[in-house]
C-alpha cells in the first residue's frame, strides 16, 4: 500500500471516526512498518516530531509575544485614557469660562 504520510494521518483519523478496525489496524500496521528498525532521531524527522529544545524555544517566543502584545494594550490603554483626560479638562476649562461669562453678564445686567 502506497500512501503519503497526510493521506495515511487523515485514513486513519477516518478509520477511526467512522469506527472501522479493519482499515484502522491495517493503516496503523503501516506507520508501524514505517517507523520499525529506526532510530528516535528519524522518528523525529519522519513523524514531524519537536525536540525538547525546538519545544522550550516555541514557548518562550509565545510567552515572549504574549507579553510583548500585553505591553502594547497596556500602552494603548494608557494613551486612551490620556487623551480622554485632556478631553474631559478641556471641557472643565470650556466650562468654568462659561459659568465666568455667565456671571459677567449677571453682573452687568
Amino acid at each position: 500500500m502506497e500512501i503519503d504520510d497526510d493521506r495515511l494521518f487523515n485514513l486513519i483519523c477516518a478509520a477511526n471516526y467512522l469506527n472501522i478496525k479493519q482499515l484502522l489496524n491495517v493503516s496503523c500496521k503501516k506507520v508501524a512498518n514505517i517507523a520499525k528498525g529506526k532510530s528516535p532521531e528519524e522518528l523525529r524527522i519522519i513523524f514531524e516530531i519537536p525536540t525538547d529544545e525546538e519545544d522550550e524555544a516555541a514557548e518562550k517566543a509565545a510567552k515572549e509575544a504574549e507579553e510583548k502584545a500585553a505591553k502594547e494594550a497596556a500602552e494603548k490603554k494608557v494613551a486612551e485614557n490620556d487623551t480622554t483626560g485632556r478631553d474631559a479638562a478641556k471641557e472643565d476649562v470650556a466650562q468654568k469660562v462659561d459659568e465666568k461669562d455667565v456671571q459677567g453678564t449677571s453682573d452687568s445686567a
